[in-house]
């Protein structure tokens, strides 16, 4: 055996974390603005201003009253782009989510298919870290 059996367990542990990982930063990055987007697109024409500060204020009153931070909304429209927010954000972190555990498995089985006993699996991870 090359490696101890510690160096095996961490390969296939950083093949599972380190996929998944970097999907969850992807969804941290990016989600805000995916559900954002979502949100501008359900709204009717002309609900809001048409400039880039009327849709900076109007998404912020949406996440104030997402987060509970507001108890009422001083657009009429922000009630209803409040729930769009709130299952556009529920979708995309279920696709997200099952995203990176799925990334994380593949991993896993892919790193689990390559031990044997003469892999050099403290290389690898020596190499990795």
């Amino acid at each position: 055996v090359h490696s101890r059996p510690g160096y095996h367990g961490a390969f296939v542990a950083i093949l599972a974390l380190l996929p998944a990982l970097l999907v969850l930063a992807a969804w941290g990055l990016a989600g805000e603005s995916l559900v954002a987007r979502e949100v501008l697109a359900s709204l009717p024409p002309g609900a809001i201003g048409s400039g880039e500060l009327d849709r900076a204020a109007f998404l912020s009153e949406v996440r104030g009253l997402v987060r509970g931070d507001y108890a009422a909304a001083f657009n009429p429209n922000a009630e209803a782009a409040a729930e769009v927010w709130k299952a556009a954000a529920r979708r995309y972190g279920l696709v997200f989510g099952l995203g990176a555990l799925a990334l994380g498995m593949v991993g896993a089985l892919w790193g689990w298919s390559r031990l044997r006993p003469q892999f050099r699996a403290r290389t690898r991870v020596e190499r990795m870290t």
